[in-house]
């Protein structure tokens, strides 16, 4: 399994607009086959502060994700009204 967690930092201007991006982003990709769980937090005591889990069956399955519409026009979206983002991958 492959488990992407992404911390992504977001200004109080955009943030509705990322978090609508991120819904799409989660309630689609929620449905593809080999997506366990793709999951969003807002941070308690840190406002601009958000993470995503996605968890995926295999390698083969994150990359058929990544060739997706909505993950083509999602990532680009979100890296654009975010001021940083961090990706770490694990592998289990």
């Amino acid at each position: 399994m492959i488990r992407v967690n992404v911390q992504v930092i977001v200004g109080e201007e955009n943030r509705a607009k990322l978090l609508e991006q991120l819904m799409y982003l989660s309630v689609n990709s929620q449905l593809e086959k080999g997506c366990f769980a793709y999951d969003i937090y807002e941070c308690a005591n840190d406002d601009e502060k958000l993470l995503i889990f996605e968890t995926w069956e295999s390698e083969a399955a994150l990359k058929a994700h990544q060739q997706t519409a909505h993950y083509k026009s999602g990532s680009p979206r979100m890296r654009e009204l975010a001021k940083d983002v961090k990706v770490e991958r694990f592998v289990y």
